[in-house]
């Protein structure tokens, strides 16, 4: 028989229940633990979701911000978040409405799965819904492809375009200008009603956006129908974009009534390479009034530097009819031609010249004359110097050292040496001097290596590159002992001469440059600009293996343009061209293309890309800057060429 034991009086309990119970109340205590942590996130999204609609603008924005900051690495939470700040987009005030656009961008800039969410959410929203999540999505640098289909890209703009906003309807019109030849098919759709928008500057752009986008076959009909439009504005801009993209420019619009879409009608017709267009310049000529126009006409039967007794009668005329300007162009056109007798017919008489007139005749006089013209070419150099006119000084020396005017040399030297305050007088008298004597323009050219402007300096090294023998012992003195801005200069220069092994400290070039260049090295040139022209070298010299250290030389405006852009362009990178001509303001495209080398690249890159031969003519530089940017952006768009596919 079992009997049981029983405690007696005193003694302790046994601490098995009391633990049991113990550990359940852990155990209960950690699975609510548990299932909290689980539940809080959920929870918490639920709450401040509820307190993003309270009526309360603080919290709401307090609400949101959280969301935000929860959103970033959570798909779910961000699907909640978009919902909250569309609808502040609907209840809000106009300060919380910005304050949710600042949001929603910071955001969409910081998280791609917030990103992932907004795009998923584009095909099912309504027409408010997706335009906001389409600008958010825009500002933050995620509205393009491939990231963005098509459809959702013309969409947004198909509704920006019906917008009663001018301006709104005017970005939509620039970002399918934007979107090139692949937004063709959209853009055929709703480019009618663009044509047809009663705001001008939405006109003006739907004609550069047409062609950019457009095929031939769809752009012509529209086209036509713009030649017709109420805006000269909008006519003018039709036949310069037509131009760059070769097609033919009706003969009705050489009688248009406003004087400015003459004028296009005239430099069209002057890139025409058909056989009527010459004949149609020169009647255009013969019955204009405008000066501008007939400016314009001279211009264009120069540019076609044809041979045809009539044309150069006509050039004549022009030059003869009493306007300046027509009188300068006239003296360039027959100066490219080779026409010398045309040039001394248009000086006969000994005319009082216009400021423009003198630098043409300058220039001509070098172009075509015979030794004979030395004299008029010395008198015009001393009218420029008595007056302190630096341009005509400059086109002087260029045409004497073309004459091969010895006598002319002492004169120059002085300038390169003494002209302090007109610097580019001073880069064009030596390189004129070295022609008449090669050793005597070297010396005047590496004294301009330590020029105060980075510009004559890159303009001096590259033209030192170019001479038959360029001074290669005073380069490798100035490189080893000379200062920072004539060290990198010097480089610069031998690099361009292809004198990879010339020795420098008892080392090839090349190595000494892979040496100041490798932050390892105890020679290490840490000095911002040799270090970049040291790279530049390297990479004219054909180690591209340094074209990815230049990116924060490019990058950085300080960093001299002309030396580093020349590197670029002659190692096949089109990169400087595009920030030239597609990036107004990054560097003065005038400085730039003022270069005869610069324009030779432009002419390899397309042979038909409108390019400078006279540069003192204010207006037609202009006109001609403006030309070639919206012709490199038509040629960029449609491939005419590749650069990179080019041997040069």
């Amino acid at each position: 028989m079992r009997t049981t034991r029983r405690r007696s009086p005193g003694s302790p309990r046994s601490p098995r229940p009391i633990l049991a119970r113990a550990s359940l109340l852990i155990m209960v205590a950690l699975c609510g633990l548990t299932g909290g942590l689980i539940a809080w996130p959920a929870v918490r999204v639920a709450y401040y979701a509820r307190m993003a609609g309270d009526p309360n603008d603080t919290t709401r924005m307090n609400a949101l911000n959280i969301l935000s900051a929860l959103s970033l690495q959570d798909s779910a939470t961000a699907a909640v978040w978009l919902d909250a700040i569309l609808r502040e987009q609907t209840i809000g005030t106009p300060e919380t409405r910005a304050l949710v656009d600042k949001m929603a961008v910071w955001t969409l800039e910081r998280s791609s799965i917030v990103q992932s969410v907004a795009l998923g959410r584009l095909p099912a929203a309504d027409n408010t819904a997706f335009l906001v999540l389409a600008e958010w999505l825009s500002r933050a640098g995620t509205w393009h492809p491939p990231r963005v289909d098509w459809e959702s890209l013309s969409r947004r703009e198909r509704l920006r375009l019906t917008s009663p906003d001018p301006a709104t309807r005017l970005a939509a019109v620039r970002k399918l200008a934007d979107y090139g030849r692949p937004a063709g098919p959209f853009l055929a759709e709703v480019l009618p009603s663009a044509l047809g928008d009663p705001d001008e500057s939405v006109r003006l752009h739907a004609v550069c956006a047409a062609t950019l986008c457009l095929e031939e076959q769809s752009l012509s009909p529209l086209l036509t129908a713009c030649y017709t439009d109420t805006s000269e504005g909008v006519r003018r801009q039709a036949v310069l974009f037509a131009s760059a993209r070769g097609l033919a420019i009706p003969v009705r619009l050489q009688n248009d009534p406003a004087a400015s879409v003459r004028e296009a009608v005239a430099w069209a017709l002057g890139r025409l390479p058909t056989p009527d267009a010459g004949p149609a310049l020169v009647r255009l000529l013969e019955k204009e009034n405008d000066p501008g126009v007939r400016a314009m006409a001279v211009w264009a039967i120069g540019r076609r530097s044809t041979s045809e007794e009539g044309a150069r009668a006509v050039l004549v005329d022009a030059a003869g009819a009493g306007d300046s300007l027509s009188l300068a162009r006239g003296l360039v056109a027959a100066g490219r031609c080779r026409w010398a007798g045309e040039v001394e017919q248009m000086l006969a008489g000994d005319p009082v010249l216009s400021g423009e007139a003198e630098l043409a005749a300058a220039y001509a006089l070098g172009r075509c004359s015979e030794r004979g013209g030395t004299a008029a070419v010395q008198n015009l150099l001393e009218t420029g110097l008595d007056s302190g006119n630096g341009a005509l000084v400059a086109i002087a020396c260029e045409a004497l050292a073309a004459l091969g005017d010895v006598s002319a040399l002492p004169l120059m030297l002085d300038l390169a040496c003494d002209a302090t305050d007109q610097p580019m007088v001073q880069y064009v008298a030596a390189a004129s001097a070295l022609k008449l004597n090669p050793s005597a323009g070297q010396q005047a050219l590496l004294h301009l290596l330590d020029h105060p402007s980075d510009v004559i300096c890159d303009l001096a090294a590259l033209q030192l590159a170019e001479a038959d023998e360029p001074p290669l012992a005073a380069l490798r003195d100035l490189l080893v002992l000379g200062n920072e801005r004539s060290r990198a200069s010097a480089a610069l220069a031998l690099a361009f001469a292809g004198r990879a092994d010339v020795s420098i400290e008892g080392r090839p070039l090349s190595e000494w440059l892979a040496d100041r260049t490798d932050p390892e090295s105890d020679r290490h040139e840490d000095r911002w600009k040799p270090h970049g022209y040291y790279l530049c070298a390297r990479l004219a010299l054909g180690d591209r293996g340094v074209r990815e250290k230049m990116d924060p030389f490019i990058r950085n405006a300080s960093f001299p343009r002309i030396g580093l852009y020349a590197t670029l362009l002659h190692a096949g990178d089109p990169l400087p061209l595009d920030l030239l001509l597609t990036r107004p303001g990054r560097l003065d495209v005038e400085s730039f293309l003022r270069d005869a080398r610069f324009i030779e690249i432009i002419r390899r890159y397309d042979p038909d890309a409108p390019t400078f031969d006279w540069f003192e003519d204010e207006p037609l530089r202009r006109w001609q800057i403006d030309r070639l940017r919206e012709y490199w952006r038509v040629r960029r768009e449609w491939g005419a060429s590749a650069i990179a596919n080019r041997d040069w």
